[in-house]
């Protein structure tokens, strides 16, 4: 069953890079779109490092790819934020602004490393499951990544039911179902699942992506 869930990975990662290559490539690109692109693309190193993660044979060797996958599932929140942002409000990103929350994902990707995030991997009927460390820094990542995720739906939501143009209002109610669906989903099956115990849950937040960038 790892196999499944890796080739499930590795097509989301074929997915996320085919789709942030057109937008990175576009020759009229707009800040729109090379913020969906920064966030595709953490989307897609955390997909293949998860698929990475189930093919290993050792718990270590998973725990290594787990690691590198934070790059993405650490860093992914920032540029979501700011793309809600610009879309909804029209707001630039304030690159002095960013260097606070920069230095934040700074020191959870440092965490993890050091085993304060993920503690340990044990294997599971999907493959490799993370066991959260009962750690300062899980407890700020999980307020970290839940007050990103509720600021950007908070946004989608007033924007849709502000908004008076029907393309727009449907852009709005889009946004804020595929973020909301996506969490959700993310949440449960990476963070309560394991919490609780619920080990035949497969972990599937960076494929939950998916629906976003559908969406989008």
């Amino acid at each position: 069953m790892s196999e499944v869930l890796a080739q499930v990975d590795l097509l989301a990662f074929l997915i996320y890079t085919a789709v942030a290559i057109y937008l990175l490539a576009c020759r009229a690109p707009t800040m729109e779109r090379n913020l969906c692109g920064g966030v595709i693309l953490c989307l897609a190193l955390w997909s293949f490092c998860e698929a990475q993660a189930h093919l290993s044979q050792s718990a270590e060797r998973a725990f290594v790819w787990f690691s590198f996958g934070s790059f993405g599932w650490i860093i992914f929140p920032l540029p979501l934020l700011f793309l809600y942002l610009a879309i909804t409000r029209g707001t630039k990103p304030n690159f002095k602004v960013l260097a606070l929350p920069f230095l934040l994902c700074g020191f959870l990707i440092t965490a993890q490393w050091r085993g304060n995030l993920i503690r340990e991997v044990i294997r599971a009927p999907f493959g490799w499951i993370a066991l959260w460390a009962d750690s300062t820094a899980f407890y700020i990542y999980v307020i970290y990544c839940g007050t990103v995720l509720s600021l950007c739906g908070f946004l989608a939501l007033k924007f849709w039911l502000e908004a008076k143009d029907p393309r727009r209002r449907t852009q709005g109610k889009v946004l804020f179902f595929t973020v909301a669906l996506g969490g959700l989903i993310g949440f449960f099956s990476e963070v309560a699942a394991p919490l609780s115990g619920m080990f035949r849950v497969p972990p599937l937040a960076c494929v939950a992506g998916l629906i976003w960038a559908i969406g989008i």
